[in-house]
């Protein structure tokens, strides 16, 4: 009697551990599920926040690049607007550096009967007009430059 009571009382013990056992087994496994599923969240949340980043950094990479393209072409502009007012500074200096030589030629082909500069066989360019004073000595020339002519040719 006192061997089954241990017999039975060893099973009952041999059970519950086994329970014991058992149910730590299960937690232990329960835990590592969680703690594994926790850590693939946390990668997919990290790698998606790595793709937005990487997202966010080529629009802001796009958007300097449009920036910039802006700026030079607004560069390239202003350049270009700057350089056509040098061109036409230096081409109204030419022009009157010229104006003199332009009226004597002008007078020259008057009195010699000759055709007049700006004819059919030369090309016409917008020039700027000259000035009033330039206007003025161009005339007195001209009437100078006949007068001398009238005068050497009645001689």
């Amino acid at each position: 009697m006192q061997a089954e009571n241990d017999r039975n009382r060893n099973m009952a013990m041999n059970q519950v551990i086994g329970q014991g056992y058992q149910s730590a087994f299960d937690k232990a496994q329960q835990a590592m599920q969680f703690g594994t599923t926790a850590g693939l969240q946390g990668y997919n949340q990290a790698m998606q926040g790595a793709s937005t980043l990487g997202q966010l950094g080529q629009n802001q990479y796009q958007q300097q690049m449009g920036i910039n393209a802006a700026q030079q072409q607004a560069g390239a502009q202003q350049q270009a607007q700057t350089q056509q007012g040098l061109t036409n500074a230096y081409q109204d200096f030419l022009n009157q550096q010229n104006y003199p030589y332009k009226q004597l030629g002008f007078m020259s082909d008057i009195i010699h009967g000759t055709q007049m500069s700006g004819g059919a066989g030369s090309s016409a360019m917008y020039q700027a007009p000259p000035s009033a004073l330039s206007q003025t000595a161009g005339m007195l020339g001209g009437i100078g430059s006949l007068a001398g002519a009238y005068m050497s040719a009645s001689k």
